[in-house]
Formats: C-alpha cells, structure tokens, sequence
C-alpha cells in the first residue's frame, strides 16, 4: 500500500470555493497521522459566521480523538484485521465526498516516501502552517540522532532475512486458529515456528492495541506451544508521559509467552536465529 495524504480545509464560503487548510491526515503501511493547526484554526475561524467555528473545531477534535484512540474508527480504518488493510485511496476519498460542506477533506495524494513523524511534520508545515510548533517534535530535543522505527525495523529485517522470512503473511493453512492472515516481520521454522515482530510503543493507542492483540494470538496458538517455538517482541520504552502506551510496554514485557528485545539489543534474535538454525519457511 502506497502512502497518501489528504488536506483538511476548513471551508469559509463554500459557494465561491474559498477554503483554508488547517490539518493534514496522512496514510502509511504503518502508521496514521492527523494534526490539525489550532494557532491557524483560531485565525480562519474568525471569517466563519456565527456557531460555524464550534462546530468545526468539534469536527476536527472528533477526526483527532477518532484517528488516535476510537474503537469505533478502528472497525472504519482496519479490515478485517489486518495491519495492511489499513485506511485505504478509497476511504480517504470516502472522506472527500462525504463531509459536512464545512469541514472538507482534499482528494488523495500518493507520495512515494517512508513516511515518520519528522517527514509528516516537515509535510505539515509545507502545506498547512510553516510555524506550527508539534508537541512531540520538543520531546525529541535531547535526542535528535535517534533512528526512527522505521530504520530500526528495516535494520533488524536486513540482518535475519537470510535466517527468515520478512513481512511474511501467515495464514490458517499455517496457523490453524487464525481467524484472517497476520504479516510478520520475521517468520522462520527450526522445527517449530520462530517469529518476531517489532512494535511501535509510541503509535496510537487504538493501532497499538491491534497491533499486540493480533500478535499475541499467533504467539498464543497450538503451534507456537512447542518447545522449540519462539516469539520475539521488539521495540522501545515509550515516554511515561504516554501512559496507556507505557501501561502496554509494561504487560508485554512481563508476559511469559513472548520474549521482549529492545531495539538497541537485536542482534540477541540474530543470534538465536543462527544458533538455533532458523530457516525460511519456503
């Protein structure tokens, strides 16, 4: 799946076409982003009439709480559970023709870019609001030369591909109990299934959610009940200040039926693999 986005207008007089962008939603394989500008809301809202500018910025705090935590744009955004699966061309166009003439989503448009906080950021202020000021880019001061996800997760991915298969989709013809396919970053056999996933502690609590829970039923299936089975887990701490976030870090850590590996010590599952003679599956 391709990376899109999609300007978010606030629409001023919408019978002469006069709008102003004021956020930005982003699509990735991996990842949603929404941040609209309440500095520049505050300014185009002034040219709304009366009750226009509550019921815009009510629109704009739903699509943000929707994108970052609701169950309920989880069943819109994630078919039939798989991560890939994820907001589509199609929904965001959804979105376009289907609004409420006030809040107004632009068409899609594909960008051929990997795409992190930093990109969507640089993207935002391009388009949106060159002043605009995010509160996780300042939470990231102290650490400015730390990779993103992305580059840890195609590090480690580079590293085991001759042990295993990367962003391999497993099925019930592999994994009796799945209900629909999950794609691992890892995937080998030794004997037993030997898997690992990496995990963005940080992302939004809904796709965090979903991302451990459909994991966590692989790792919990009869086949990976084998002694000789394994499941990895890697990724970060989050920051305390995300506290449901760091509350999922914790239990995911401390459970028995996979093994948690920091970023900073994956070549541990290197290791395993070459000790333990993973190999591909096919």
């Amino acid at each position: 799946m391709k990376t899109y986005y999609s300007i978010v207008s606030i629409a001023t007089k919408p019978q002469f076409d006069e709008k102003f962008g004021v956020g930005l939603l982003c699509v990735s394989p991996e990842e949603i982003y929404f941040h609209f500008s309440q500095r520049k809301f505050n300014i185009v809202s002034k040219l709304l009439p009366k009750g226009a500018a509550s019921l815009a910025l009510s629109s704009l705090k739903s699509i943000d709480r929707g994108v970052r935590d609701s169950s309920e744009t989880s069943e819109l955004l994630f078919k039939g559970g798989d991560r890939s699966g994820m907001v589509s061309e199609g929904y965001l166009n959804y979105l376009n023709r289907y609004n409420n003439n006030l809040v107004q989503f632009s068409v899609p448009v594909s960008l051929d870019i990997e795409m992190d906080q930093s990109t969507f950021e640089a993207i935002f202020r391009k388009f949106i609001y060159a002043d605009e000021v995010f509160q996780q880019t300042m939470m990231l001061v102290d650490m400015p030369n730390k990779p993103s996800f992305n580059t840890y997760k195609k590090s480690i991915q580079k590293k085991a591909e001759v042990y295993v298969n990367t962003n391999y989709p497993v099925s019930k013809e592999r994994i009796s109990g799945l209900v629909f396919p999950i794609t691992v970053d890892m995937f080998g056999k030794n004997g037993a299934y030997v898997t690992a996933q990496t995990i963005d502690f940080s992302k939004g609590n809904t796709a965090l959610h979903n991302a451990i829970n459909e994991y966590m039923y692989l790792a919990l299936s009869t086949e990976m009940n084998d002694d000789n089975a394994k499941c990895f887990i890697l990724g970060d701490e989050p920051d305390k200040s995300l506290e449901a976030n760091h509350k999922i870090w914790t239990n995911t850590r401390e459970n028995s039926k996979v093994e948690y590996v920091p970023f900073d010590e994956s070549d541990r599952v290197i290791e395993f693999f070459k000790e333990k003679g993973v190999e591909p599956v096919e």
